[in-house]
């Protein structure tokens, strides 16, 4: 199946789903990805214990970054980077941090202003932000492309951030609203025969992989 057909299946469903607005496009490794968030947090340093500010990019394949202030990826080498669905095992709202006494948030940021990445090498990131809002994007996000995460209260706390975040969408897009992401331009067979690509959904934070039949068999 040529490239071009498999660009038009994509372009079907994009319009079939009456999608708005796609999430932004970046180049990293000659592939491209997509930015599910970004944007400022103070985060709290590994070897100096103090809070710096950081431009942190989430990407829909699990990649995160942070920057010393805010460039685009790939244009210089992050601070650091964090493989959120391959190796973040817990995720901790600020509220929760506060309550195990885990760690002292910055001046004047409330306990619910943050939230915690914990993972798999033992380390814990802590981030904080400037409103609870932005908190819960933070975590509504990550919860999404982060498939290994075990939740010390079974999850309730992020879930009930996940069903109260009206706001993850764009400001102006109704409640039906959804974003795809095309998967690069591959196709394969299913186990009934059919030539079939996949299309990321991205709905409130979480990203469902959803599969289209390009020539059934």
């Amino acid at each position: 199946m040529a490239a071009t057909d498999v660009d038009a299946t994509v372009e079907r469903a994009l319009d079939a789903s009456k999608v708005g607005h796609k999430l932004k496009a970046v180049s990293v490794g000659g592939v491209q990805r997509y930015i599910l968030k970004a944007g400022y947090v103070t985060k709290l340093g590994q070897m100096v214990k103090n809070w710096k500010t950081r431009w942190l990019v989430l990407l829909d394949n699990g990649q995160m970054y942070y920057y010393k202030r805010e460039v685009p990826v790939g244009q210089e080498k992050p601070q650091g980077e964090l493989d959120v669905t391959r190796d973040c095992v817990g995720i901790l709202t600020g509220s929760q941090v506060h309550d195990q006494d885990l760690v002292r948030w910055p001046e004047d940021t409330p306990p619910n202003c943050g939230f915690a990445l914990k993972m798999r090498s033992g380390r814990t990131f802590f981030m904080a932000c400037e409103s609870w809002r932005e908190a819960e994007r933070w975590i509504a996000s990550i919860a999404g492309v982060a498939p290994n995460v075990r939740y010390e209260d079974g999850g309730d706390a992020v879930r009930a951030i996940m069903q109260s975040r009206p706001s993850v969408r764009r400001p102006g897009e109704n409640k039906s609203h959804v974003d795809l992401i095309p998967d690069e331009t591959k196709t394969e067979v299913d186990q009934d025969g059919n030539r079939v690509c996949y299309v990321h959904k991205v709905v409130g934070g979480m990203v469902i992989k959803e599969k289209h039949v390009i020539e059934k068999s």
